[in-house]
């Protein structure tokens, strides 16, 4: 299966993000669709869009500790052939503090809120993604 063809590529990588939301939402899909549309239609999302959906979504698997008095959040969720890692601090109003999107050959994409190549608002567009999956099916 290629799924390297321009401009399916970021449905292609969210496609199993969102199909599990979709059938969790059931009935109220309808407030929701359009949205969930529009993501897959883009061919790109923020670094917080990402987040939201990782955090939101129903396979996602959490775990909280407290550090320091200090709450560390870290989700992980498989979606396709993608892991999603995940980790913020804070209870509420949480900051991510790093994002990794890789796949079982390599890290696809990194963010840490300390460096400054990226910021939570910076777009991971389906050139940067498509880049790093031709990458995976020339190995």
């Amino acid at each position: 299966m290629n799924i390297l063809k321009r401009g399916k590529f970021m449905a292609t990588f969210l496609q199993p993000l969102l199909k599990k939301a979709k059938e969790v939402i059931g009935d109220t899909a309808h407030a929701v669709k359009g949205t969930f549309d529009g993501i897959l239609d883009r061919n790109a999302l923020t670094i917080a869009e990402i987040t939201e959906l990782i955090r939101h979504h129903p396979d996602t698997r959490k775990k909280k500790r407290n550090l320091l008095n200090i709450t560390y959040q870290f989700y992980r969720l498989r979606a396709g052939d993608y892991l999603f890692y995940m980790e913020t601090r804070g209870e509420e109003n949480e900051k991510v503090l790093f994002l990794s999107i890789q796949t079982p050959k390599q890290i696809v994409f990194t963010y840490r809120s300390y460096d400054d190549q990226y910021s939570i608002n910076d777009t991971i567009d389906e050139d940067h993604l498509l880049e790093h999956a031709i990458k995976d099916e020339a190995n």
